[in-house]
């Protein structure tokens, strides 16, 4: 199977698992898109531009809250929303950021192939978008925004690992605007 058809199949794969798979098992299968899709994320040394990738996230952030709030659109999430125990944390930051970050950006990136950069930003920006459209559409023009961002990053630093720091960023400014502003 190529690289672009196993991509395809777990994509598929982990949003099925979203609408039918909750909990553990949902958990086990990230994990699993991770173990296969995953063994070059990092490939380098921690350093300051993994630590700017972390504080953009957190300006994606406020930017892409700002712009939605601005637009006084329905939907989004509030603290009700979830049940605050380590493994959802585990699940926000760590294991979900890792395998949209692996289908949207690094397996998209190889299914487009030489096409030009904002092909690839336009089409992981469309699914990205449609992925989240469970939180209503101010959850999908939020997702959109960061979207444009995490693409961008990925292209101009070719390494997956600084576009995964910069989406488990936002997810946390939304974990804290959660727990403290909602």
């Amino acid at each position: 199977m190529t690289v672009s058809k196993r991509a395809l199949f777990l994509f598929l794969l982990f949003y099925a698992g979203l609408f039918f798979v909750a909990g553990f098992f949902r958990l086990l299968l990230m994990l699993i898109i991770i173990a296969v899709l995953g063994k070059n994320i990092c490939g380098e040394n921690f350093s300051g531009q993994h630590v700017l990738c972390a504080c953009g996230g957190m300006l994606v952030y406020v930017a892409a809250k700002m712009l939605v709030g601005c637009l006084l659109l329905p939907g989004g999430y509030n603290v009700a929303d979830f049940n605050l125990t380590p493994l959802f944390f585990i699940d926000v930051l760590v294991l979900t950021p890792l395998a949209e970050e692996l289908l949207f950006r690094g397996c998209l990136s190889d299914v487009s192939g030489n096409k030009p950069t904002w092909f690839f930003v336009t089409i992981s920006t469309i699914l990205f978008a449609v992925v989240h459209f469970s939180q209503g559409l101010s959850g999908v023009i939020f997702a959109a925004v960061c979207s444009i961002v995490l693409s961008f990053t990925y292209k101009m630093k070719k390494k997956l690992i600084f576009s995964v720091i910069m989406h488990s960023f936002i997810n946390l400014g939304g974990c804290l605007d959660c727990i403290f502003f909602n």
